[in-house]
């Protein structure tokens, strides 16, 4: 399996996206799943968004979960991926993610990456604590939090 090109990785939180039926990111309900979205923005902010979900198999591939229908609150696209950087097998609804991708999938699930990088603009999803008006903390700070 091959992928062409590489996509820097994004500041923002969350992105507006020009295309359509296009994978990304997106933080539902507070989860980080890989979506294909079947356009970019709802016609209103009351227009439902429909989504394709699939669900983390192995390594780098993922499979076709759920068709789902959403209030544009509850999804937040955090990163659209670059079409060159997936391959999709519609036979088999299986979607492969190149290496670089997986690797900016760890860091927006990864709490360590997550503290303080959300900025004005971003959702904060259910179950989630509001970082934003909190002081950061070293990592040490953050993984006896965890505990």
């Amino acid at each position: 399996m091959s992928f062409r090109s590489d996509k820097s990785d994004s500041d923002s939180e969350c992105e507006n996206i020009s295309n359509d039926a296009h994978f990304a990111f997106a933080r539902i309900k507070g989860d980080v799943c890989l979506v294909q979205a079947s356009s970019s923005r709802p016609l209103s902010a009351l227009a439902a968004v429909e989504v394709k979900v699939f669900r983390h198999e192995f390594i780098s591939i993922f499979r076709f979960s759920e068709n789902c229908t959403l209030h544009p609150s509850d999804i937040c696209i955090l990163e659209p991926i670059d079409d060159r950087l997936t391959r999709y097998e519609e036979d088999s609804e299986t979607v492969f993610l190149a290496r670089n991708v997986m690797e900016r999938l760890r860091r927006l699930t990864d709490p360590r990456w997550n503290v303080g990088a959300m900025n004005r603009n971003s959702r904060i999803g259910m179950g989630q604590k509001n970082l934003l008006h909190q002081e950061p903390f070293t990592m040490r700070q953050q993984r006896q939090r965890q505990r």
